[in-house]
């Protein structure tokens, strides 16, 4: 506080490349403004800008799926995000998202033989297929990823959510 270090209650995910992203963005928007009181003929034209913050892009996009795009009326947008000291990622993915269920069939160990199809096992057997070098830990910059973000399973039924991201639509 007093430094114009940005700090969370602890309510929230609001990480170190959240905090550089909010920061670097005020920061910008403070110049604009700044520039524009201070001599309008002076200033670079620009149209209205408008600014969105929101959370949880990592897991699921859920933040910008409540954003009312109504109140977002523009032409044109960039997704800014900030990692290391001095770098700013200003590139956009295509990011899409799967949930995959898989049913199993229950039967009592016991009489399980021939019968019984464990859902963990098949959400297991189904992860262990993609290719661990299309993961964030083994891609960079433009390359395309696929990030497993959860799987939870019981006797009956398993789920899995992966994040799917590539620069190029195609992809």
């Amino acid at each position: 506080m007093g430094d114009r270090i940005l700090v969370t209650d602890g309510t929230s995910v609001l990480g170190a490349d959240d905090k550089a992203g909010v920061a670097s963005v005020m920061e910008a928007a403070v110049r604009l403004l700044a520039a524009d009181a201070a001599d309008p003929d002076e200033a670079e034209p620009h149209g209205d800008i408008y600014l969105s913050f929101v959370p949880d892009e990592e897991i699921g996009l859920l933040g910008v799926r409540t954003m009312d795009l109504a109140r977002f009326p523009v032409d044109y947008a960039f997704t800014l995000d900030f990692c290391e000291l001095g770098e700013i990622v200003e590139a956009t993915f295509n990011a899409g998202h799967a949930h995959i269920a898989i049913q199993g069939m229950t039967a009592h160990p016991m009489n399980a033989k021939n019968i019984l199809v464990n859902p963990i096992l098949l959400a297991y057997d189904f992860v262990v297929q993609l290719d661990r070098n299309q993961t964030p830990e083994r891609t960079e910059g433009r390359e395309g990823y696929l990030r497993v973000n959860g799987m939870t399973g019981n006797p009956s039924t398993a789920t899995i959510d992966i994040s799917i991201r590539d620069h190029n639509r195609a992809g």
